[in-house]
């Protein structure tokens, strides 16, 4: 695991973290990769610029398992801002531990 993070106090260009981790999962050098912004769309617009990446925007766990199910998403985007602590736990977990394509 990587982590990459400019601190909740910190002000930074999202491009500076979510572009580098992207390519890392693109690369190979990670298997996934887990964004958090304000809403979740700035960064899965970045991420997919990337070729191999397929970021995906999910706000309740069933989309989450729909996103690994159907696309086989390597990124996840969500937004902090209006996703609560308990509904992101529960939408990452799903997420991480869907198999793609079944």
């Amino acid at each position: 695991m990587k982590s990459l993070t400019s601190g909740p106090a910190m002000k930074s260009d999202l491009s500076d973290f979510v572009y580098p981790a992207s390519l890392a999962v693109a690369k190979g050098e990670c298997d996934r990769g887990i964004f958090v912004d304000g809403v979740g769309y700035s960064s899965a617009l970045i991420a997919n610029k990337i070729n191999g990446i397929y970021a995906a925007v999910c706000q309740d766990p069933f989309c989450a398992k729909l996103a690994r199910q159907h696309t086989d998403s390597n990124v996840f985007c969500l937004g902090a801002k209006i996703i609560g602590d308990m509904m992101a736990g529960e939408i990452v977990k799903t997420w991480l531990n869907t198999d793609p394509f079944m």
